[in-house]
């Protein structure tokens, strides 16, 4: 009858098993670890990012400096 609805036994079993807290703390551990490296990877671009403007601005700086010295 369970597979009537596209479930064997054992995904019944795995998927009841899941939902129980802390069945696989190496699963928690992962996900922080996970969201952990997320937050860093955004720090890390961020940091990119604010990078690449001040170079941005300084590249601007130095056009105008040229086109001032043109003239």
């Amino acid at each position: 009858m369970t597979r009537w609805f596209g479930l064997t036994k054992s995904a019944l079993k795995r998927q009841q098993t899941n939902k129980e807290v802390g069945a696989n703390p190496a699963f928690y551990d992962l996900s922080r670890q996970r969201n952990n490296t997320k937050d860093e990877t955004q720090e890390k671009l961020n940091f990119v990012i604010a990078q690449l403007e001040v170079l941005q601005e300084q590249i601007q700086n130095m056009q105008k400096a040229t086109e001032n010295k043109e003239k």
